[in-house]
């Protein structure tokens, strides 16, 4: 019997590592696209990246492209105590989904979802935030909007007429009938009490989806409209002294209504003729005293570049924000919305109402689009400019 030394044990050993260290597994790798397919899913391209048990990459094994509900297959193999991930990448070359790393000691088959795997993709088409805090001015947006200072001149302690129709023209836009200092009187603007209210939020969004925001927030539109199509905006925004504002009357208004001139009288009933059509008098306003966005427009990356921290992967493709500038624009002071008690042709007593003046809901001009027509007020204005 030989009896082995310490120098053939140590070259035994050796031996044994060096087969065992070149020893490799089949792995039988099925990967399924589960994307929906609706709205239409990009087509993504499988690999499964392998490493070796000290983690350095080894070989990547491309099974195929698979679109939105389809399968791709393949074998490949990694060494004994190495592992594998799975990639999902669009055309480009941007990874979509990334699987962790699977150890492997022995042949193995494997079955993906790849919509389980981790996905660094951010929805920019997601207007959640934006309606949060601008839905904050007011339920209803009653038309879009106007300076305070204008307001207060004309409709605020006044009578508008508007016609309350699913689609609004230039016809149906609200009218001033009555100026508040033929009724409660007008507010002075050096006293006007603007409300406290305050809110602020950082997000990404698509052009896409600020186009959907805007028709349903006018002022958003207007401190969007210079967001090109098709692109990706990283943003910060910031809303001041915003909130209803109600009118300290210390006389009647039905008083000063009934005591209007037979002519003015005869106008109101006049416009209450038509159909779906109300009087106000605005006695309460939503307003904004400052609303700043500062955005940055994402620059299309190269399937060559590399990702970093601060990019924004989508099913589009991949946006980088290192090397865009910051833009902003701003609103200030504008009114987005007037309510107040409102009549028809059948509430108002001197048109043949039956019911008494008292007796009035408070109303807002739901749904009702574009800027108070016969009012003498400066266009509103929105600036978007460079910031240092």
């Amino acid at each position: 019997m030989r009896v082995f030394s310490g120098k053939d044990k140590s070259l035994t050993i050796a031996i044994l590592v060096l087969l065992t260290s070149g020893c490799t597994h089949s792995v039988q790798l099925t990967v399924k696209n589960q994307l929906p397919a609706v709205p239409p899913a990009p087509n993504l391209s499988i690999s499964a990246v392998t490493k070796d048990k000290s983690g350095q990459q080894d070989s990547t094994a491309h099974l195929g492209t698979a679109g939105s509900g389809q399968n791709v297959s393949s074998v490949f193999k990694v060494k004994n105590g190495g592992s594998y991930s799975v990639n999902g990448n669009l055309s480009s070359g941007v990874n979509v989904y990334r699987g962790g790393d699977k150890t492997i000691n022995s042949d193995t088959t494997d079955e993906v979802d790849i919509t389980k795997l981790d996905a660094p993709i951010l929805d920019p088409s997601d207007t959640q935030s934006i309606e949060a805090t601008f839905g904050q001015l007011g339920q209803n947006i009653g038309f879009n909007p106007i300076t305070v200072q204008s307001a207060l001149g004309s409709v605020f302690g006044g009578l508008v007429w508007y016609v309350d129709t699913p689609t609004q023209t230039a016809e149906t836009q609200p009218v001033r009938v009555i100026p508040p200092s033929e009724l409660t009187g007008a507010v002075d603007y050096a006293t006007f009490p603007w409300p406290s209210g305050h809110d602020s939020k950082d997000t990404t969004v698509s052009t896409d989806a600020s186009i959907k925001a805007s028709a349903s927030v006018p002022v958003w539109g207007s401190l969007t409209a210079s967001f090109s199509a098709n692109s990706i905006y990283k943003m910060h925004w910031s809303m001041e002294q915003f909130g209803n504002v109600q009118k300290n009357d210390t006389v009647s208004v039905q008083d000063k209504i009934n005591a209007l001139s037979q002519a003015e009288k005869n106008d109101i009933c006049n416009r209450l003729q038509t159909d779906k059509s109300f009087v106000m008098y605005v006695n309460q306003m939503y307003v904004v005293k400052s609303v700043v966005l500062t955005f940055q427009q994402g620059n299309t990356i190269s399937s060559s570049a590399s990702l970093n921290g601060g990019s924004v992967i989508t099913l589009n493709g991949a946006y980088d924000f290192s090397t865009s500038g910051t833009q902003e624009a701003e609103v200030g002071e504008r009114v987005v919305n007037i309510q107040g008690p409102t009549w028809s042709k059948s509430t108002m007593s001197f048109c043949g109402g039956a019911h008494p003046l008292a007796a009035l809901p408070t109303s807002t001009l739901s749904g009702v689009r574009g800027s108070l027509r016969d009012i003498d007020h400066p266009p509103v204005t929105f600036t978007v400019k460079e910031k240092n």
